[in-house]
């Protein structure tokens, strides 16, 4: 219901209001998954403030699984094992490791 103006706030001054942003939007399930997933994707890419990350990586795999698209779910992945290499600390780690193998369907 709220998909363009959660999109517009991906691109928020506040850190904090983008990574709720694009944690909503893998809620909210969109009507337009790809775009949404493509916006994040695209917010994710240059986002340096550790505080919107983690809301962004959610939103990413969240819509990513929503989609059932695997070309999305292949791309999401890709990216979180990007980040996961460039983790500065273990928690930060975990948190990526847990939302890959949510994508991948993987309990542990």
């Amino acid at each position: 219901p709220y998909t363009k103006e959660l999109v517009g706030a991906l691109k928020d001054t506040d850190g904090k209001v983008r990574g709720a942003a694009a944690n909503t939007l893998g809620r909210i399930d969109p009507d337009d998954k790809k775009m949404v997933f493509e916006k994040i994707h695209d917010a994710l890419k240059g986002e340096k403030d550790t505080n919107a990350l983690p809301g962004m990586m959610r939103g990413l795999t969240d819509v990513a699984i929503l989609s059932k698209d695997e070309d999305l779910k292949k791309q999401a992945l890709m990216t979180l094992r990007d980040l996961q290499k460039k983790a500065t600390d273990k928690a930060e780690a975990k948190r990526i490791q847990a939302l890959i193998l949510n994508l991948n369907g993987t309990k542990k």
